[in-house]
């Protein structure tokens, strides 16, 4: 059986919690994301979606409320699967780790991550993940995710262990490099420690 990471084991318990309560609400992510959730506009509203640490589901309640009718979520922690169930009760949940994924070779249409990638080690655990959402998707992946020309690692909750950014695109390409990128952007982030950027990409599997 394998040994859980670092990172899965704080996501799994008590900091998984913590996050849910800190990101609890849609608000106004919509209107700051709308060219990562733009990305999703020339599908057709059936095909099927998974998002990777889908957390309490606020994304998927944005495609759900932009008319996708196929979407699955995946998250390590239970109490935040039991919310994001609440919230789309027609929707499919599953308990596990994006480094496993409880899924059939091409299984998905789309797959993304929001906010996810960069909560994985560069060295050991994010490359098991890319590899995995590849082999799971059937057409597409997407993400949203802080981005930062080299690969640094940044405070979180008092640790360098949990939170990184870096070219994420630049990455992708380097483990597949017949990759097609459909499309490409950059969101500034104001930051209290500095500001930012966030990079959102639609790749297209070969």
């Amino acid at each position: 059986m394998r040994t859980k990471t670092k990172q899965e084991t704080f996501w799994a318990g008590r900091e998984g919690a913590s996050y849910l309560k800190r990101n609890f609400d849609v608000g106004a992510r919509y209107e700051e994301r709308k060219v990562f959730y733009d990305l999703f506009n020339s599908f057709d509203k059936n095909i099927s979606i998974l998002e990777v640490g889908c957390n309490c589901g606020i994304n998927l309640q944005i495609l759900d409320n932009l008319g996708f009718t196929n979407l699955s979520g995946l998250d390590i922690g239970p109490s935040a699967l039991a919310e994001a169930q609440k919230r789309l009760p027609n929707a499919n949940f599953h308990l596990g780790s994006m480094l496993e994924l409880p899924f059939e070779n091409r299984s998905f249409d789309i797959i993304f991550s929001s906010g996810v990638l960069i909560h994985q080690n560069p060295e050991n655990s994010l490359p098991t993940a890319i590899v995995e959402m590849i082999r799971c998707s059937n057409k597409y992946i997407l993400g949203i995710e802080d981005y930062s020309p080299e690969t640094v690692s940044c405070s979180y909750r008092g640790s360098k262990d949990f939170y990184w950014r870096g070219p994420f695109l630049s990455i992708w390409k380097s483990f597949v490099p017949n990759l097609e990128v459909e499309g490409e952007y950059f969101i500034d982030v104001p930051g209290s420690s500095g500001a930012y950027q966030r990079q959102c990409y639609r790749i297209l599997v070969p």
